[in-house]
C-alpha cells in the first residue's frame, strides 16, 4: 500500500545507532540526528556505524522532519 506516493530523495548521512525498528542517522548538512524507521529506507545500507553513505528516503518523511521543503 502506498500512502504518500513514490517520490524519494537522497541525503548523505552516517548511521550512529541501530535499533530493532529504527536507524539513528546523523545528517551531515543539518548537523543533527534523525530517527528513521527501517521500513521507509528505499536503498540497501551498509550497517557499518559512522560511515558516510547515501540514504534514499521518501519526500513525505523528509518534509515532515523539516529536512526538505519546509
Amino acid at each position: 500500500m502506498i500512502l504518500y506516493g513514490e517520490e524519494y530523495s537522497q541525503i548523505n548521512g552516517k548511521i550512529k545507532e541501530i535499533d530493532t525498528k529504527f536507524f539513528h542517522i546523523y545528517v551531515d548538512t543539518l548537523k543533527r540526528r534523525i530517527i528513521v524507521p527501517k521500513y521507509i529506507v528505499k536503498n540497501d545500507l551498509s550497517l557499518i556505524l559512522d560511515e558516510t553513505q547515501v540514504i534514499q528516503l521518501p519526500n513525505w518523511f523528509l518534509r515532515k522532519n523539516k529536512i526538505i521543503g519546509f
